[in-house]
């Protein structure tokens, strides 16, 4: 865990080639082969995390809140959600920043987490109760990962 803000690099070197396989061509990866990839500084467990963490979660709610109170007050007043629903783009384009590959420190990783879920639409915690609909909580171990 490092706690200045250089990237550090993270380097592999198989030295067996039993079980790794190249994607494009199927062929075992030959021994001795390294790779190298820079990785984002990784976050120490310390108070700062939990205030960033919890200053994020806060942040959900009243965001939460705001879509919401603004989305009932344009419906009622007849107005445009043009505006709501352009600024609902724009989060949701955050949620696609893994998929572009881009990197965030770990401090704004745990910043924008509690808000990924706003802008997934999971406002409900549906999981908790389909659980206790369907029963997936007694079902054995075993079973649970394929659920």
């Amino acid at each position: 865990m490092s706690s200045g803000v250089e990237e550090e690099t993270l380097f592999v070197t198989f030295w067996g080639s039993a079980k790794y396989f190249k994607s494009t061509e199927g062929k075992p990866v030959n021994i001795g082969t390294m790779l190298n990839r820079q990785i984002t500084r990784q976050v120490p467990n310390d108070k700062t995390a939990q205030y960033i963490s919890a200053s994020g979660a806060i942040l959900s709610r009243i965001l939460l809140a705001i879509i919401l109170v603004v989305a009932l007050l344009m419906v009622c007043m007849s107005g445009s959600l043009a505006y709501l629903w352009s600024f609902i783009n724009t989060m949701q384009i955050l949620t696609h920043a893994p998929l572009m590959n881009l990197r965030f420190d770990g401090y704004s990783a745990m910043f924008i987490k509690p808000l990924l879920d706003i802008f997934r639409f999971n406002w409900l915690p549906i999981e908790m109760y389909l659980d206790k609909f369907f029963g997936f909580d007694s079902l054995s171990p075993s079973l649970k990962s394929y659920f």
